[in-house]
């Protein structure tokens, strides 16, 4: 099958969330350049006793079939981002009379990969993956180009996908970082030397760049600011549990930057338990996710998130890139935006 390429970029979304690099990023871009080719012509090897005829047998199952199946691993369906995103996508695929299973892989490389080999076994047309292991893909994603089927990329790109929809990490971390310096000069001080905590997720390779990009933000906008904790943290549950911990043994923290709203959304909860003001610790995060914006409305501690698209807004994203792909005719890349959200112009996103 021809690929033709296009030239619109997959952005033009609903302003405001999620966790998925970019052309300027430290994030990897998908190894398969070569657009003419598909899945199992890429995959399945010159050997024309075995491969071809099972290659030309995948390749009649392309086309426009006006209905398809859709088989989506998901890193976390407990956090609120990425639970809504399903969410929406399942009923947009209601509506079209698409079928979406989701499963949540819990970070797990291994039940990944079990997840798709039973998504390729049901006969989907494409497996959807936010990878675990963005490296352990390659043989199962064979398996599944020898049957036709394709494999996308959420948030995290891997080398076998054949279309990726991600953010451009390291410059949304630095958005982070410096918005948490300015706010820190602003309100102890140029010369204070405050103490930061980190929420992280230093398995996967795109949140490692969100973090780098936090440091240097930081490093350049308040250079005497020190990070004194880390910890990781993708849902409400862990980000309140570590926070109680990290204030425990760092009490003078002043400020939390977080790779995601999931664990930014478990500080804020366990910050206004305390009592603590607006102005004493600042929360900065990244997906701009509903419950965000309304503690950045509600003057929390909760003082910024980077908006990648509210999850109605990627599960558009999503859903364009699916239905280019089924076409026959779409990019290798589809990039969220990147929005910086904070009480400046919170009620232009929340509604």
């Amino acid at each position: 099958m021809k690929r033709k390429l296009m030239k619109s970029v997959l952005a033009a979304m609903v302003a405001g969330i999620m966790m998925t690099t970019g052309c300027t990023s430290k994030a990897e871009e998908p190894a398969n350049s070569d657009t003419s080719a598909t899945p199992q012509e890429t995959e399945a090897g010159t050997d024309e006793n075995t491969a071809a005829p099972e290659a030309d047998q995948a390749e009649d199952q392309k086309g426009d079939k006006g209905s398809y199946k859709i088989g989506y691993t998901i890193q976390d369906l407990a956090n609120p981002t990425w639970a809504a995103k399903i969410q929406y996508i399942t009923e947009m695929c209601d509506e079209l009379g698409w079928e979406v299973a989701a499963v949540d892989n819990g970070a797990d490389s291994g039940k990944q990969i079990t997840q798709v080999e039973n998504f390729v076994t049901s006969g989907v047309d494409v497996v959807v993956v936010q990878p675990a292991d963005a490296n352990s893909l390659t043989d199962v994603s064979k398996k599944a180009h020898d049957k036709g089927i394709y494999m996308m990329a959420d948030g995290v790109s891997f080398p076998e996908a054949d279309l990726s929809y991600i953010n451009d990490n390291f410059t949304v971390g630095k958005m982070v970082g410096t918005a948490c310096g300015e706010w820190l000069n602003k309100t102890f001080g140029e010369d204070a030397k405050t103490e930061v905590a980190i929420y992280e997720w230093p398995s996967i390779k795109e949140c490692i760049d969100r973090v780098d990009g936090m440091k240097e933000g930081l490093k350049e906008t308040a250079p005497n600011a020190q990070v004194v904790a880390s910890a990781s943290a993708a849902n409400v549950t862990d980000g309140m549990s570590n926070a109680e911990n990290i204030l425990q043994a760092h009490p003078e923290v002043k400020a939390f930057m977080c790779f995601g709203d999931g664990g930014a959304l478990g500080a804020s909860e366990v910050l206004e338990a305390k009592g603590t003001g607006a102005d004493e610790v600042g929360i900065f995060s990244i997906d701009g996710t509903d419950e965000a914006l309304t503690k950045i409305k509600n003057n929390t501690p909760f003082k910024m998130s980077v908006s990648l698209g509210s999850p109605k807004g990627q599960a558009d994203g999503i859903m364009e890139a699916l239905k280019a792909l089924f076409s026959g005719s779409y990019e290798e890349v589809y990039y969220t935006p990147n929005e910086v959200v904070d009480s400046s112009n919170v009620d232009e996103y929340l509604k």
